[in-house]
Formats: C-alpha cells, structure tokens, sequence
C-alpha cells in the first residue's frame, strides 16, 4: 500500500502537494509547488511501499535518476532528484500540464494519420537519439510514457525508472504482466541484452497503435506473437509507410533501421513521395479505438516501494553485481557496518575485500559516471570553498568546478541523493555528480579547508 496523501501536505518539508496526476508503475505522482523556488510547479513520483525489502530496486532506481540527470532535451522530461525524507521515498521532475498519449488516443473515435502524428515522431526519435549517444536506453517507450505539452510538443517519461520497478515486481510474482508486453522488442522478451533498436521496436509498435488503434499485438498468446509472428500491414496506410514501419518492427534487430534517427528519415520520405498522404481516411468501426482499445496500453499496474536500507546497502549491491563482492561478503560488511558506521570502502579495505580502487572503478562503470581527479589544478578553490565544510566532510563530497552551468561534484558514493540535494540547496546550484577515492576526498578537504 501506499500512504494516502492530501492537497496541502507539505512533502519533505520542501514540496506542497496541490493535487493528485495519477497512479503509476513507481509510484503515486503529485503535483506539487517547490517552496524553496518560488512555488515553481514539480511532479512528484511518491513510491509505492509494497517491495519493503528489495535494495537492489531502489540501487537500480538511484542509478536511473542519476542517469536521467543527465539527459536535457526539449523532449525528455527532466528528472531532478531522488528524496529519502521524513520516511517518505520520492522523485521529483518537471512538471508536464496535459494528459499522455494513451489517453489521447483512447478519447479518439479514430486513429490518428500519419501526417498527424509526424512531429511529434520527429521530436521522440531526436530525444531517442540524444540519450542513445550518451548510452541510456529507455526500455519502456509506449503511449503512457509520452505526455503530450500543453505546447503541443511531446515528452518522453520515465526512462528507465518504470522498468526498475517492471523488474522488481516480475522478481516478486514470478512473471510480467501483459501490460508490459504490448510494446516490447522480442529481444528484450527474451531476457538479451538491449540496444538502441529495441527503444525503435518499441516506438514503431506505439506507431503502429497511433495509426491503427492498436498495438501489432494485443490479445491472445502475445509473447509467443511478439516472438514468432508477423505484425500485419495497416490497412488504411499507404504500402510504402507500412514497408518502413514493418521494418522497424522486425524481429531480428539486425533487420531494422540502425537508429530512431533513421526510421524517421525513412518516413519522412515516404510521406512526402506518397501522392494523397493528407487525404481524410473514413475509418470503418472496427477501427476505432474505443472498440479495440480494451487492450489498455495504460494498464500496468507494477508496485515499487522503498526498501528501508540504507545508501551502504544500496551501493553494496551494485559492488556484487559488478563481481567485486560477493553476496556473502557483502552480508558481512553490512553486518560489520552496524557496529562501525563507516564509509564501505573503508569497511571493504579493512576486512581486505577490495580496494578502494576496486570501488571506484566498479561504480564509474555501473554508474556511468567519471572517476575525477582531485589534484589542485582541477579545483577551482572558490567553488570548492563554497561548500560548507561540515557537509563535504559529512558526505565525503568535494566541490570541484564549475563546468556547463553545473558544479562537478566529487562523492565516494554518487548515490548518497541526501548529499546531492543538501549540496544543491547550500550551493543554489544544480551539480553533476562525479565518483572519487575517500583516500583522496578526506585528503583534498583537509587541504582545502586546512587540519
């Protein structure tokens, strides 16, 4: 279950709740006002509290915030930070007025024509393409994850975080539910390991639901369809639009279109070839949405939940799946942790499970973050006086410089959000997170702030 939440409450001391948006796969989504700006409008996610136990979905959770920080564009909703406060767990984000595409679509009576939803296909493939050059896959692209602006532009939601908690439910209960097939690349069905071709499989099937009213499959065995059979032409589409469609919704990756940046191309120039693409379409009723449209592309209904561990669990678990730990050992320093308190790293070192190299090399790669170098000619002395001593000790967290309008900031554990959001609001500057030794973190302290 999830606390119920009321208009006027004020989240985290920070976030006053105006109204309730909605019930998603993470959790309850609030609109709120951010009082510390000015009441500038946020969305809130406020996790759902049924997955108690499970620290590797909220280290997944973490890294995908920390991933999304990273993405700005126009068509991605940007993600803000990762809140443990007051007992409460949440995610705040823009804010986007307006409803998503699985609504839009279901309030039709038709399908939507290619010349319709050509824009906005152009502003999802370039968001695709820009978080694919930066290795973040979305793996959850479907109608429900695209909010259309009240500019009339389209963002994309949720990019990684609903497949955490997708995850973490099928962990739990043993399997997926068919919710989350209708828009999933055989690839990523079969468990293999993804690429930028299984976001485009999964656009082109939220496509093909735009143009046709559904998605290629939606009743029946669909996972053995998604896996063996052939998605059928739409017919009130030209061949030409369909060929490029259908090529997108291979089976086989190798068989589609090598980017979303691509795929766009391909259709843009078989809209403009094709005599007549504006022309209205007469719909016959078994096209209609509202007939067909009980396959409910909206309809997951996955839990996630905070898992009551701490920030060291956390980072534990992604030290074990990166194979510098092993579970056993990871139980040991937790339990050692107990007693000590201190940072892991120097848990890990004390009982010689690993170095503090080990750690750092290990959390660069599974959370994409570079390992920065401390050494004075990197520190611009006046940001990293800027940062109040008692959080950089604290934290182990360093103010290094100022770089793209963001403060780089050094941390032994990137995913210590608490440091994030305490060093964002001391400093009135948003900052990039960035990973450094302890060794060299108590070090460059001492030295910047003298002892």
């Amino acid at each position: 279950m999830t606390q119920d939440f009321e208009a006027g409450y004020l989240l985290g001391g920070r976030f006053l709740l105006v109204r309730n948006l909605g019930r998603g796969a993470v959790g309850n989504v609030w609109l709120a006002a951010d009082v510390q700006l000015h009441d500038e409008p946020v969305a809130c996610k406020i996790l759902h509290s049924t997955f108690g136990n499970d620290r590797r979905a909220i280290a997944d959770l973490k890294r995908e915030v920390l991933l999304m920080r990273k993405l700005r564009h126009p068509n991605i909703v940007a993600v803000h930070s990762f809140w443990d406060i007051d007992g409460h767990r949440f995610i705040s984000m823009e804010y986007i007025g307006g409803n998503n595409m699985a609504t839009r679509l279901a309030e039709r009576d038709t399908p939507f024509q290619l010349f319709e939803v050509m824009p906005w296909i152009e502003q999802l493939c370039g968001a695709l393409d820009h978080a694919h050059k930066q290795s973040v896959l979305h793996r959850d692209v479907k109608p429900a994850n695209i909010l259309m602006a009240t500019d009339g532009e389209v963002r994309l939601a949720d990019f990684g975080i609903a497949r955490t908690a997708r995850e973490a439910s099928a962990r739990m209960a043993g399997h997926l539910t068919s919710g989350t097939l209708l828009f999933m690349s055989p690839e990523q069905l079969l468990g293999e390991p993804l690429d930028q071709r299984g976001d485009l499989y999964s656009l082109a099937a939220t496509i093909y639901e735009w143009l046709s009213g559904a998605p290629p499959f939606y009743k029946g065995a669909i996972a053995m369809q998604i896996q063996k059979k052939l998605p059928a032409p739409i017919p009130y589409c030209h061949e030409a639009v369909n060929r490029v469609l259908l090529k997108a919704l291979s089976k086989r990756r190798e068989d589609r279109q090598g980017s979303c940046g691509e795929f766009y191309r391909d259709l843009l120039e078989v809209e403009r070839a094709v005599d007549g693409m504006r022309e209205p379409v007469i719909f016959p009723a078994e096209a209609s949405p509202k007939l067909v449209g009980t396959h409910s592309s909206n309809r997951v209904t996955v839990s996630m939940f905070p898992s009551g561990e701490g920030d060291t669990k956390q980072l534990g678990v992604l030290l074990v799946e990166a194979g510098v730990i092993s579970g056993p050992q990871l139980q040991q320093v937790l339990d050692d942790h107990l007693t000590t308190r201190e940072m892991l790293g120097a848990t890990l070192m004390r009982l010689g499970f690993a170095t503090e190299n080990d750690v750092a090399a290990a959390l660069e790669q599974q959370l994409r973050l570079e390992i920065i170098s401390l050494e004075d000619d990197n520190i611009d002395r006046k940001i990293a006086l800027s940062l109040p001593r008692e959080l950089a000790e604290a934290h182990k967290c360093f103010a290094v410089k100022k770089e793209n309008g963001r403060v780089l900031l050094a941390m032994a554990n990137p995913l210590d959000f608490t440091a994030i959001n305490e060093v964002e609001k001391a400093l009135d500057f948003p900052i990039d997170p960035r990973v450094a030794l302890e060794s060299s973190l108590n070090y460059a302290i001492a030295r910047m702030y003298g002892g």
